[in-house]
């Protein structure tokens, strides 16, 4: 029996689906606060059991732990995470959902993920907090780095990312294929879609790690008569909003095209299906839903050749495009929209990956390693 770490995310339900169609005896926990805290995201409630931290069903539940074959922990955000895997014998396999910020978002190594102009952005918050004397209360829980030497094996869609992350930790884990979605669930509506517009995409959030400003220099030099820069900063640290949204402004002025409310996903969809150039400027993986969704609608995709995600893409064969080597000024076709074939070819790249047929063998190989 395998039991799942989850968290109130949107990834759990996807995870709970996949793994109950594979394995009927796949057992989902969510450790609260609260005996019924209100979920905001899972929607499958009567599969999961839900205990109170510190209470005695907790302490029953640690109890237990060893009669598990392996532990699958949905990302390793929290101190309950750590514990309850450290609660479990050597005989019970450990398995972990890489997402990413638990690595890319320690201190000494995010400021490695930042270009130069972000970086004075970053320095110049940091001079300012410490000038004020502010105490950080909401800083980022990071599990105990010598909790991945117990870490048996790490889930993750790109190899190059489990290089990374297995040498950072210094670990000897093995590494098991996994995402939460198909392109199938990933586009939805959109998988009979293609791009209608010339408009441009930069960035999915307003975080430090989308090396926007870079990007807004750039951009700057092209002619971009009837194209709009659509950038996504409806969620992500408000003090760098500000500064982008006045950044911006002042270089685009009516062409800068903010998305800076809450959007349904298909409303967000429309936005992505006007993009025939998208730029994503991240020197970690990141947005690679967005990624993925753009290569299928037929977008031209640029990315920092300084990115784990270049090398995972350039490696399955995928047709995109390097910030620092094609998008210039000079380059007249850097914006104009990527050929027919070219699209066709990326489609079928990514449904050998992403297809619900592969996942799900993905997923049974997961089950039978760890059972």
């Amino acid at each position: 029996m395998i039991l799942h770490l989850l968290i109130d995310d949107k990834f759990a339900d996807y995870a709970i689906k996949q793994f109950s169609e594979i394995d009927n005896n796949s057992h989902f926990v969510l450790v609260s606060g609260s005996t019924r805290p209100v979920l905001k995201y899972i929607k499958q409630k009567n599969k999961v059991q839900i205990v109170k931290s510190d209470s005695e069903e907790y302490t029953d539940f640690l109890n237990t732990i060893n009669m598990y074959s392996a532990i699958i922990s949905h990302g390793l955000f929290y101190s309950w995470q750590e514990k309850v895997i450290l609660s479990a014998s050597k005989k019970v396999k450990i398995a972990w959902v890489f997402w990413g910020g638990e690595i890319y978002g320690r201190d000494n190594l995010r400021k490695s993920f930042f270009a130069p102009k972000t970086r004075l952005l970053y320095w110049g918050k940091k001079v300012k907090y410490l000038l004020k004397g502010s105490v950080n209360k909401n800083k980022t829980f990071f599990v105990d780095y010598h909790l991945y030497k117990r870490i048996d094996y790490c889930l993750t869609d790109e190899h190059e990312e489990f290089k990374f992350v297995k040498k950072y930790t210094d670990t000897i884990m093995k590494e098991l294929w996994y995402n939460y979605y198909s392109i199938e669930e990933t586009l939805g509506e959109l998988q009979n879609s293609t791009v209608k517009g010339n408009n441009i995409l930069v960035g999915n959030s307003c975080s430090l790690e989308g090396n926007h400003l870079e990007v807004f220099s750039i951009l700057n030099k092209f002619d971009l008569t009837d194209r709009k820069i659509i950038v996504p900063l409806n969620y992500g640290d408000n003090w760098l909003q500000k500064i982008l949204l006045k950044k911006g402004t002042k270089l685009f002025a009516e062409k800068f095209f903010p998305l800076i409310d809450f959007l349904e996903r298909d409303v967000y969809n429309e936005y992505l299906t006007t993009c025939n150039v998208v730029v994503m400027n991240h020197y970690r993986p990141q947005a690679q839903g967005n990624i993925i969704t753009s290569l299928w609608l037929g977008a031209k995709v640029y990315l920092s050749n300084k990115s784990i995600a270049y090398n995972y893409f350039k490696r399955l064969g995928i047709c995109f495009f390097s910030i620092e080597d094609d998008l210039i000024s000079n380059n007249k076709f850097a914006l104009e929209s990527l050929s027919a074939d070219k699209v066709e070819h990326n489609r079928r790249i990514l449904m050998s990956e992403y297809g619900r047929d592969n996942m799900q063998a993905k997923i049974r190989k997961i089950v039978e390693e760890l059972n």
